[in-house]
């Protein structure tokens, strides 16, 4: 469930898809799963999912993103690419929050523990042809392996959910 509530509305999707991507645009569906404000947009020629990211995310941030999946997709392993605005970025901003375009990816999502066991191991093996492919890539500091290493869950929830301190 998205942690925000959106800035978007169906008539700025309209906009920001035909300004910023030359893009028309036939209707958008809410996906309420993780923690942005995601879409599934029908353009009548393609289906795109389009992620309005939490109001703290920096530019920078989706530029890695971008960058890292199109490393992963030069690699021949199975991404959706962040798409390019007009203007050559991997996102556009509007009020304040960023925005990314991808190709919708089609099939079941499975809520939190029921993936078949087959699926299981797939997931496994794709995770690992990902951590080779990324031995050689320059991840960024605050993705490294220390970052992982020191990461604590309580101290991210109190930064990004301080209102919500008395569930954890």
């Amino acid at each position: 469930m998205p942690i925000e509530k959106t800035v978007l509305s169906l008539r700025a999707i309209e906009c920001l898809l035909n300004r910023h991507y030359g893009l028309p645009f036939v209707n958008a569906e809410s996906i309420p799963r993780g923690t942005a404000n995601c879409y599934r947009i029908d353009t009548g020629e393609a289906d795109l999912f389009l992620k309005e990211y939490p109001s703290w995310t920096k530019v920078g941030n989706v530029r890695q993103e971008g960058n890292l999946i199109q490393y992963l997709n030069q690699h021949s392993f199975p991404v959706s690419i962040l798409m390019h605005t007009l203007s050559g970025e991997y996102y556009c901003v509007f009020e304040d929050h960023i925005l990314s375009v991808q190709r919708f990816i089609h099939g079941k999502t499975y809520s939190d523990h029921d993936l078949p066991d087959d699926l299981l191991m797939d997931s496994a093996e794709l995770l690992g042809k990902m951590h080779a492919l990324l031995q050689d890539y320059n991840l960024p500091v605050d993705m490294s392996s220390e970052w992982i290493r020191g990461f604590d869950l309580r101290a991210s929830l109190k930064t990004h959910f301080p209102t919500n301190q008395e569930t954890w």
